[in-house]
């Protein structure tokens, strides 16, 4: 498991955490990424998955909450495909 991710789980969120994501990228208002420690044990570790459609909703140390538009389900951010995807989440 990246180090990264081990970092983000030790972040106290304030709610369930379904999946860290590593190598995130945005497509439309859904997220596609590495996915890491997924809560419902379906998702192998580094398997690539496609979240629903999400938004960013809160950030600490580097890493970016997302809360999924329906409100059930929230991923952390660990890291993204490219530099100014976190830049371009920061402002929304």
């Amino acid at each position: 498991m990246p180090l990264q991710v081990l970092a983000a789980k030790r972040i106290k969120w304030g709610v369930v955490i379904d999946a860290y994501l590593t190598d995130v990228a945005r497509i439309g208002a859904r997220y596609s990424a590495m996915a890491f420690s997924d809560r419902a044990g379906l998702i192998g570790d580094g398997e690539t998955v496609a979240t629903p459609p999400a938004k960013a909703v809160a950030e600490q140390q580097g890493f970016v909450l997302l809360r999924s538009n329906s409100g059930r389900d929230h991923y952390v951010v660990v890291n993204w495909l490219e530099a100014d995807e976190a830049s371009a989440h920061a402002s929304q």
